[in-house]
């Protein structure tokens, strides 16, 4: 019966392992490249390339960065690179908001 037992302990310590090492390596792939890529629009907002910009922004705003979507509600406030479309930009920054960026609440 221990041999049982310990058994299953090392089964699920080793589940457990491999979830937390699966996830994290996609995790990893994936931050990094959505960094680089917000890095990017937001120098691509102070070189004033709004459409490089919003580009960039939209896939990010869409998969949940608040700050993404906070840019972009700045962006359809304001007209930069896009139609100015006040209902756009409440809809941004409520999903910034939603998601705790306060800045977005200004």
């Amino acid at each position: 019966m221990n041999d049982i037992s310990l058994f299953n302990q090392s089964a699920l310590l080793l589940t457990i392992t491999l979830l937390f090492v699966f996830s994290s390596t996609s995790a990893q792939g994936y931050y990094p490249q959505s960094q680089l890529d917000l890095k990017s629009a937001e120098e691509a907002i102070l070189r004033e390339d709004y459409k490089t910009a919003h580009k960039l922004l939209l896939p990010l705003g869409e998969i949940g960065i608040a700050s993404a979507q906070n840019y972009l509600g700045l962006m359809y406030a304001n007209g930069k690179g896009v139609i100015q479309d006040d209902q756009e930009a409440i809809k941004w920054y409520r999903l910034a908001v939603e998601q705790g960026f306060a800045d977005a609440q200004y």
